[in-house]
């Protein structure tokens, strides 16, 4: 049996450029079985917009209103949680899907039994849908070696070191969320959905852009390639709030796959348990700036700076940040 398709839609103050994005749903070459739209107490014409589509659809629309404010993840927890289908695709409210994104998707799922979630590229746009010149995979520099690991059904290692994951390119088995929500607070969907995919199934890249990635002003998660000063920067700006939300993250992660460990592999849970270790070194660093190099001199002895962050980049970030 074929998979059965779900769009889970999430939308705050999304009219700018809602109805584009709902136009490319439904021009697609393969249509989805429905469209769960969630809206987090939008002020604008966006459910008008939304309503308008459902009167329209060639397919099932359903629009569902928070009585309160959510946030992105969270909505993005509830809106999946509506979805009927086998298969969920997320989609953000300002993008622009390229009309075979379901089609090539789909074919991937039936191709591979085993995947439980796909992302893809995606071609970078301006605010007026012009091109700037630059796919996603590039703009998060995506390494040969990161590649590779994931070409090898090694993506959880790829993802405790950073998230490579954008939501608005994803598409995963419903079941996933068995183990998946309650999406935590502290982690970024896409990223906690790619690791309870990797982590309990398989995850695949797909280097080919599935979708029109929106850059503008109110992004709630852009993309683009930073230049060395301003990674210089970003480090020195850093606060000890960053420590503390990546160490959520890492306990979050590791609590939920001991929750599940007759699912998890015990490989997995291991490595969870080191990156909570690695995170918490990290977030106990102390606050002056010489007496924090005994203990990243340690840290790097390890090579865990090599395994559960981004190398010399957090080196340099723990040893500039701001307390």
């Amino acid at each position: 049996m074929l998979p059965t398709v779900s769009v889970a839609l999430c939308t705050h103050n999304g009219a700018a450029f809602l109805e584009q994005q709902l136009n490319s749903i439904a021009l697609q070459s393969r249509l989805p079985e429905e469209c769960v739209i969630s809206d987090d107490c939008s002020e604008d014409e966006t459910l008008a917009i939304a309503k308008r589509f459902q009167a329209n659809a060639q397919f099932p629309v359903r629009i569902f209103q928070n009585a309160q404010k959510l946030g992105v993840a969270r909505n993005f927890d509830l809106a999946s949680s509506k979805c009927r289908s086998s298969l969920i695709f997320l989609s953000d409210q300002d993008d622009i899907w390229l009309p075979d994104r379901i089609t090539q998707t789909l074919q991937k799922f039936v191709e591979d039994p085993q995947l439980t979630l796909l992302h893809a590229d995606a071609e970078l746009v301006d605010e007026k849908a012009q091109m700037l010149g630059l796919r996603l995979f590039e703009a998060l520099e995506l390494s040969e070696q990161e590649r590779s690991l994931q070409d090898a059904g090694q993506t959880f290692k790829v993802l405790l070191r950073r998230n490579i994951i954008t939501g608005a390119t994803t598409a995963f088995k419903r079941d996933l969320l068995h183990i998946a929500s309650p999406f935590p607070s502290c982690c970024v969907h896409d990223e906690w959905l790619g690791l309870m995919a990797s982590a309990s199934g398989k995850v695949a890249r797909l280097d080919q852009p599935l979708i029109a990635y929106r850059q503008h002003g109110n992004n709630q998660f852009g993309a683009r390639k930073r230049s060395v000063s301003e990674k210089i920067i970003k480090a020195f700006a850093t606060t000890r709030l960053y420590y503390e939300t990546v160490l959520q993250r890492a306990e979050a992660l590791q609590q939920r796959l001991l929750a599940f460990e007759s699912e998890i592999s015990a490989v997995n849970i291991q490595l969870a348990k080191e990156k909570w270790m690695h995170m918490s070194c990290r977030a106990n660093l102390p606050a002056k700036r010489l007496k924090r190099i005994l203990p990243i001199c340690a840290e790097i002895s390890t090579r865990r700076y090599w395994r559960y962050s981004t190398g010399w980049q957090s080196i340099v970030r723990d040893l500039c940040f701001t307390p």
